[in-house]
């Protein structure tokens, strides 16, 4: 409740200071106010309601109540990852810190292997990415723009791949894995990418078809009359003009195969003959085994939720970092593809 009423007033401060409505700069510069219905109303509800102040305060509350739930995980795990073990011990202690403990990062890259863990988890992320991108931008051209028997059909069949769940070809794909002995390699994970049965690719196969439909079919028709191939049209044209597509693409690719513990921990995480520990532990494996050792009382728990914190920010800040010099590419990308449905 408190926190709502905060809000509210931070609200109407903003929506004060920066609307510019001559009602209210009047009020800003002290000039002598007179009360008029239609003024006030006007200012309250605007000519179409969505220009008034009533308006304004409603949305720009929501955005904050909004943000604040998907920020306020991120802000406790932050808080937590610099907290002293005293203050995790203390169940009195709130969210801030009574003062600021870095060692827990320092515990956290140690028990992770971080930089170790750190290059596994790109090769195991980038390398299918990159296979997944280049197998659909070609497939995707290729429906995209010449025609060839039975299309109609293939393209139902390719759109029915992202809708058969995971869980369902997961054990018949682990038993093949099996017995060509791949388990606990990365061709695990490169063989799919390699045949167009990468993790989504579906979904990155649908953004650049829809992509490559909306290129003139006029700016490929010049390139062929002046003596231009399909493969120089494709490299030299087409892919620079979709290039914020292709790192929209390649960002999800990316995020999945980094954040997926899953497939990991079934493909990855095995001790094979000859070896005390599993190849191939990326970093999400790795913070899941140091959680595993976390089980015990739930008093032992909380002591070591600083170090639990500090290594998952650890394990996501690469990604942020990432987004975070590519967030234009991306979300231009997004736009261009329709996944907005505009």
């Amino acid at each position: 409740m408190l926190f709502i009423i905060f809000t509210l007033i931070i609200v109407v401060t903003l929506v004060f200071l920066f609307t510019p409505n001559p009602l209210i700069k009047k009020i800003h510069h002290g000039e002598p106010l007179k009360l008029n219905k239609k003024k006030i109303k006007r200012v309250m509800l605007g000519m179409n309601f969505t220009d008034g102040l009533v308006y304004k305060i409603i949305l720009y509350t929501l955005l904050i109540i909004v943000s604040f739930i998907f920020l306020y995980p991120v802000i406790y795990m932050l808080l937590t990852a610099v907290k002293p073990q005293m203050d995790l011990a203390d169940s009195a202690a709130g969210l801030l810190p009574s003062s600021l403990d870095f060692s827990n990062y320092k515990n956290a890259l140690e028990k992770l292997s971080y930089f170790k863990s750190l290059y596994k988890s790109m090769l195991v992320a980038l390398i299918p990415t990159i296979l997944n991108v280049v197998v659909a931008s070609i497939t995707a051209y290729g429906f995209a723009k010449f025609r060839f028997p039975l299309k109609k059909l293939w393209f139902g069949v390719m759109l029915a791949t992202y809708i058969v769940p995971k869980a369902l070809i997961s054990i018949p794909q682990y038993a093949w894995y099996s017995q060509l002995k791949l388990l606990g390699s990365i061709f695990t994970y490169i063989l799919p990418a390699t045949f167009g049965q990468g993790l989504y690719f579906a979904l990155y196969f649908l953004i650049l078809y829809s992509t490559f439909k909306q290129i003139p079919k006029q700016l490929e028709e010049s390139a062929k009359i002046d003596g231009a191939s399909n493969l120089q049209i494709f490299f030299k044209i087409v892919l620079p003009l979709i290039l914020p597509s292709l790192i929209t693409v390649t960002l999800f690719s990316f995020v999945w195969y980094w954040n997926d513990a899953e497939t990991a921990s079934m493909y990855l995480n095995i001790v094979k003959a000859g070896q005390t520990t599993p190849r191939w532990v990326t970093l999400p494996i790795a913070l899941q085994n140091y959680q595993l050792t976390l089980v015990g009382s739930e008093r032992e728990a909380m002591l070591y939720r600083g170090v639990e914190m500090a290594a998952t920010f650890l394990s996501i800040a690469p990604l942020l970092l990432i987004y975070l010099f590519l967030q234009r590419y991306f979300v231009e990308g997004i736009e261009k593809s329709g996944i907005t449905g505009e």
